[in-house]
């Protein structure tokens, strides 16, 4: 059975899944999602915990998952196996989603076409690639060699992911 849980866009979270065992049996955490193999990172650390009850001769094994400053392509499907003795002994299954405001800018460009290159203490610029700059801004500039930027205007906001 798949467990779900979340996380606010920017925070840490940990996942954990564990066994006990009898005796002294090796065991291993392999984490995946969405079935390829987790590698500690920066962003994602992999560790593990162990205490012995030496009276009972039993083991309390804990395997962790950390996500540091959750993103939106952390969402998704987490697999843990616990493997010893060269068996799958247990299998946890984590959907994660990430949620929380994801912060927007947009911007908008008037620009004015001109023939010669202006005297100097007028402000024109040469086209510059904007990420997800207007289609149209691109063509239209790239026709001129010289245009002036007539004004700008930005919006900075946030949207809400739930």
């Amino acid at each position: 059975m798949n467990r779900s849980t979340s996380v606010v866009l920017g925070r840490d979270i940990r996942i954990m899944c564990g066994v006990k065992t009898i005796g002294a049996i090796e065991v291993t955490f392999q984490w995946s999602r969405y079935v390829v193999p987790i590698v500690s990172n920066n962003h994602v650390q992999i560790t593990r915990t162990e205490s012995m009850d030496r009276l009972s001769h039993t083991s309390d094994m804990k395997g962790y998952l950390k996500i540091t400053g959750a993103q939106y392509s952390d969402s998704g499907l987490y697999t843990c196996q616990i493997v010893g003795s060269k068996k799958i002994i247990a299998v946890k299954n984590v959907i994660l989603k990430v949620k929380g405001k994801k912060n927007m800018f947009m911007y908008s460009v008037v620009v004015k076409k001109i023939k010669e290159r202006p005297k100097p203490p007028r402000i024109v610029t040469r086209l510059q690639t904007f990420s997800r700059a207007s289609r149209k801004l691109h063509e239209f500039a790239s026709s001129y060699d010289w245009f002036s930027v007539l004004s700008m205007s930005f919006v900075i906001g946030q949207r809400d992911y739930r």
